[in-house]
């Protein structure tokens, strides 16, 4: 009788074993697979390839359509008339956005009245350029013209955005929230597992005879 108590007993803290190693394989895979989320967050986050890109489009004038495929995919413009900047001063944009659309930017600490005086500083800088220099830029007609306060418009909006990412460190305090609640929920998810050498346990070779 004292024997099959015993082999119960061993089987039974056997199978409790093997489920809380179940349970610590379980949370390890989750915290992995977590932890590979945050990092994908994180980098989209910083990425502003895909808005410049975007941008870059706009300023060519190309049209944003669903192939065959059910892709979307950029177009050359219908006509003539929707390209507003020549290749010249698509390049002068784009130069001025990657200098202002970037990690180090959004990842700085800028104050409120610091970035408006940028604005107004660039703004003034990017008008003063482009009419002394808009024939060259490809606006060689009176409708072209009309519309260049328009682009100088566009500029701005997307410089301020960048900038008031970093406003007041506004940018590292939200990376620094997604990482404080991560490790916090990992935390919750690990299992209170340790191995089966509790006292009285017949796996711990220290119990024997106890």
């Amino acid at each position: 009788m004292e024997e099959n108590e015993y082999t119960q007993e061993l089987e039974n803290e056997l199978r409790q074993a093997q489920l809380e190693r179940r349970d610590l394989a379980k949370a390890q895979l989750g915290m992995y697979e977590q932890n590979n989320s945050e990092d994908n967050l994180v980098k989209w986050q910083l990425n502003l390839e895909e808005e410049k890109e975007r941008i870059f489009h706009l300023l060519k004038g190309h049209r944003k359509i669903v192939d065959d495929k059910g892709q979307e995919v950029w177009v050359e413009p219908l006509t003539n008339d929707s390209v507003i900047l020549n290749d010249y001063g698509v390049d002068y944009i784009m130069g001025l956005l990657e200098s202002f659309m970037n990690r180090n930017i959004i990842l700085s600490n800028f104050p409120e009245d610091r970035i408006k005086e940028i604005c107004l500083d660039l703004g003034e800088q990017i008008t003063m350029d482009i009419y002394n220099d808009y024939e060259r830029m490809g606006l060689d007609t009176d409708d072209k013209r009309k519309k260049f306060p328009i682009i100088v418009w566009k500029v701005l909006i997307n410089v301020e955005a960048s900038l008031r990412r970093a406003m007041n460190n506004g940018e590292r305090q939200s990376l620094r929230k997604i990482m404080t609640v991560t490790q916090n929920d990992s935390a919750q998810r690990m299992p209170d597992y340790q191995m089966v050498q509790r006292r009285g346990s017949r796996w711990n070779p220290t119990n024997w005879g106890r």
